[in-house]
This record gives C-alpha cells, structure tokens and sequence, in this order.
C-alpha cells in the first residue's frame, strides 16, 4: 500500500478578507488582500487553476469568526495539493494564488481598490459678511 504524498489544505475567505485584522485570522498583507472574498469565489479561482482537487464546504465556518450566523462569513475550500508542483507547495502559495486572481473575476465587477475608495472630500465653507 502506497502512501500519497499529497497535502490537502483548507482556505477560509477570512485568509485573504482586507477588511479582517491579523487576530481575526488574515494571512496576507492588506495590500494583497481583496474585500470580503466569498468562497465561492475562491472556488472558482482554484478549479480554473490546473492540478487542484477542489472541494467545497458551504455550511463550514471559520474558529475565529465571531458572527457565525451570518451566510456572507460561511464556508470553506477544501484544496489537494498537487504532488510533484514547485509553484504551489505551501497553503501561502494557494492564498497567494486566490488574492491575485479573484479580482480580475468577471463576477467582481469594477472592484475599487480600499486604499483609493473616496480618499479626497471636499469641504466648503461659507465667509461670513460683515466687517472684519
């Protein structure tokens, strides 16, 4: 009998989530990072991917999630390693992978990125009439 020298992984949306702190479970820096990643996504990014076994979980949540309830911060991806792949052999190469590709997914739309969104406000103010 054969053991496989496969690994299998799992990657939660929190990993890769901008708008999460390193203590609420990030992985990456914020400049990597993309805001509220689904699994779905991640799935989808990582099936398009050669070599990948993909499993998804949708009902799993993450340990460190504090609202548990909520479907937007539910599930999970399960990913088999390819064996004999030099790009791809730690979980961080794969979270890597998902935060580089999800934004140019055609279900992102125009995402804006977090650091540019609205950065300049203009503030008028009135003078006010009389003497000085």
């Amino acid at each position: 009998m054969e053991v496989s020298k496969r690994r299998v992984i799992c990657v939660y949306p929190a990993y890769l989530n901008a708008n999460k702190t390193k203590a609420e479970g990030r992985r990456l820096n914020k400049e990597k990072c993309i805001p509220d990643p689904r699994w779905q996504e991640i799935r989808d990014v990582l099936e398009a991917t050669k070599g990948f076994e993909v499993v998804a979980e949708p009902n799993k949540v993450y340990t460190r999630e504090v609202d548990k309830e909520t479907p937007t911060f539910r599930g999970r991806v399960k990913v088999t390693l390819p064996e004999n792949d030099a790009k791809y052999k730690t979980k961080d190469d794969v979270i890597e992978l998902c935060a580089d590709l999800i934004p140019k997914l055609k279900t992102r739309g125009k995402a804006v990125p977090n650091n540019t969104a609205n950065t300049e406000t203009t503030v008028t103010t009135k003078k006010k009439k009389g003497r000085k």
